[in-house]
């Protein structure tokens, strides 16, 4: 029983103490005008309360506002590194593309400098005039009217230009070795980035973004894959077909307006380069291939423009 009353003079003690009421004097500079406060003490500390709620939710919003916002540049930064490294693999094909030109260039006019056609790189040299053709084929004189000395100093001239010309021959082997590797590198790395023209045959780039491009062709025209890679989504809209691959490097190409697929293409198949995929749809009286490519990953992806790997790996 006294443990009840205690009990009960606790709850009206708490009751009582939370009734309480402070006062708060208000003196102005002046000290006029005095004003008084008299506040009850419950309200002080709902008062209290609050601000520390609205304190802490504060500091929680603002920390993870600082860290998501860290984490964009983070990401941001990622991705200007990755265009700036894809850049720069344009930059260093282009001039690998242009030295090999220089190189054909220089090559075949060393090989008609000594008389054989340039088309030696390609057929028998046998069959074009290559090394078993008379070496007195090139002289403007006809061998029988020629002095015999003057013939054999001439004759001994030549051997001396064919032994210098060997051996600057022999230089160049080096350097076409040496750029063929070069090239096979290329080559497999081109393999996995979309390199090459999206479809087979002629068309023509009606329009062009940094995003996108516009290819005009013929109807059932055959969409290729661009590089190797596998096929992440495809989607149905209005008859229309879009086919979207991911390709190694974080490479990403889509392909618009297709009329019908290839049987063997499903949404997971693996694909080749140069592997056709589907066949250009007839779109508002205009047969075209709406085609992108885009760099990135979950993180964001990028838009690039397409013109610029076109012929990448041709």
């Amino acid at each position: 029983m006294s443990d009840h009353l205690n009990g009960k003079k606790k709850t009206v003690s708490l009751k009582q103490r939370l009734k309480e009421r402070f006062t708060i004097m208000i003196v102005p500079h002046n000290q006029k005008g005095v004003k008084n406060l008299n506040l009850p003490k419950w309200l002080i500390i709902t008062l209290l309360l609050s601000f520390i709620a609205l304190f802490s939710f504060s500091a929680v919003t603002i920390t993870k506002y600082a860290y998501l916002s860290i984490k964009q540049r983070n990401y941001m930064s990622e991705n200007e590194d990755m265009i700036k490294e894809l850049e720069s693999l344009i930059y260093n094909s282009d001039n690998l593309i242009n030295v090999q030109k220089t190189f054909g260039i220089s090559l075949n006019n060393l090989l008609k400098t000594a008389g054989l056609s340039e088309e030696v790189l390609f057929n028998d040299a046998v069959g074009i005039g290559g090394p078993l053709i008379d070496i007195q084929q090139n002289t403007n004189k006809p061998l029988n009217e020629e002095n015999p000395e003057d013939m054999i100093f001439s004759q001994i001239e030549e051997i001396k230009e064919l032994a210098k010309m060997e051996s600057e021959i022999s230089v160049i082997d080096k350097k076409v070795e040496k750029l063929t590797k070069k090239l096979k590198y290329f080559e497999e790395i081109t393999r996995y980035i979309p390199s090459i023209w999206p479809i087979l045959g002629d068309g023509n780039i009606e329009s062009a973004t940094s995003s996108k491009m516009i290819i005009t062709t013929l109807p059932f025209t055959p969409i290729v894959a661009a590089a190797d890679g596998r096929i992440t989504s495809v989607s149905y809209n209005n008859e229309k077909i879009t086919i979207t691959i991911g390709h190694k490097y974080q490479f990403i190409s889509v392909y618009s307006n297709i009329y019908s697929l290839d049987e063997n293409i499903k949404e997971g198949s693996a694909v080749k380069k140069g592997q056709i995929i589907g066949f250009v749809s007839k779109n508002s009286g205009k047969t075209f291939l709406e085609y992108s490519i885009f760099i990135g990953n979950s993180n964001g992806i990028h838009s690039v423009n397409p013109v610029d790997f076109t012929y990448l790996g041709r």
